[in-house]
């Protein structure tokens, strides 16, 4: 599978921080400066289970991508 475009992780970002309920900049944040597990250290036991899911399987990150949500944010960028 290709790397993402920047575009794409953008729209990645917006649409997890929705979500799981926080801001986009405070995920940021939260994988820059922890990695996964300061990711996953901060969330819920269901949204770490949702993420875990999501990470561990490329088709449905893929399918993610390609979702209409995720293309029309990409649009608002």
């Amino acid at each position: 599978m290709n790397q993402p475009s920047p575009e794409q992780m953008q729209a990645l970002l917006q649409y997890a921080s929705q979500k799981l309920g926080m801001p986009p900049d405070q995920l940021a944040a939260l994988v820059k400066n922890g990695g996964y597990e300061g990711l996953t250290s901060s969330l819920s036991d269901n949204s770490r289970r949702t993420l875990e899911r999501l990470a561990g399987d490329p088709q449905k990150l893929q399918a993610l991508l390609s979702s209409p949500q995720v293309r029309e944010l990409l649009k608002r960028l």
